[in-house]
C-alpha cells in the first residue's frame, strides 16, 4: 500500500471572496471610493469639482488599483513591502559585539599612576588597531573561513 503524507495545515492558500479576488484585493479596490469621497468633501471648495481634486483622485485611485494587481501569484503591495523592508534593513552584520572598537582605553590614573599629560585625556583614547577578526585568548584553536555571499564559518578545534 502506498503511503502519502498529509500536511497538517495549509497556509499558502488564500480565500477567494468574489470573482477570484481576495480580501486584500477587495480592500485595495474599495479604498479609493472612500478616500476620493473624503477628498471631494474635505479639500477647499467642498462639494465642488476642481481640476486639482480630479488629478489627486485619479492618482490615488490608480496607485491603489495597481497595488491590487497580482504578479507571480503575489499582490504588488506585498512585492513593494518586501522591497522596502529589504532596502531599510541594516547592511552590516556584526559577528561579535565584544570587539575592541568601542572600548575605552585605560588612562594612567585608573591604573594607579599619576597623570603627566592632560592633553592626552582631552583628546580621548587612541584607536586600537585590530586584526581582521577578533580572536579571544583561549586554549582552543579558532579559525574563521569567509565564503562568497558573506557567509562566515567558525571552527573551534581541539585544545592546544
Amino acid at each position: 500500500m502506498k503511503t502519502v503524507s498529509i500536511p497538517a495545515q495549509i497556509t499558502s492558500v488564500e480565500d477567494r471572496i468574489v470573482g477570484g479576488l481576495t480580501l486584500a484585493q477587495l480592500g485595495l479596490i474599495a479604498a479609493p471610493v472612500f478616500i476620493d469621497f473624503a477628498i471631494y468633501v474635505a479639500l477647499p471648495r467642498p462639494m465642488k469639482l476642481n481640476i486639482y481634486k480630479i488629478c489627486l483622485i485619479f492618482l490615488i485611485s490608480s496607485f491603489l488599483l495597481i497595488l491590487a494587481l497580482r504578479l507571480k501569484g503575489k499582490l504588488v503591495l506585498f512585492w513593494l513591502l518586501t522591497l522596502i523592508s529589504f532596502r531599510v534593513r541594516p547592511k552590516l552584520f556584526v559577528y561579535d559585539k565584544n570587539t575592541l572598537a568601542y572600548r575605552t582605553a585605560l588612562t594612567s590614573e585608573s591604573r594607579g599612576e599619576s597623570a603627566t599629560s592632560t592633553l592626552q585625556e582631552a583628546k580621548g583614547p587612541e584607536p586600537v588597531k585590530q586584526d581582521k577578526y577578533y580572536q579571544p585568548k583561549s586554549s582552543h584553536k579558532i579559525s574563521f573561513i569567509e565564503e562568497r555571499k558573506g557567509k562566515l564559518h567558525v571552527y573551534v578545534g581541539e585544545t592546544i
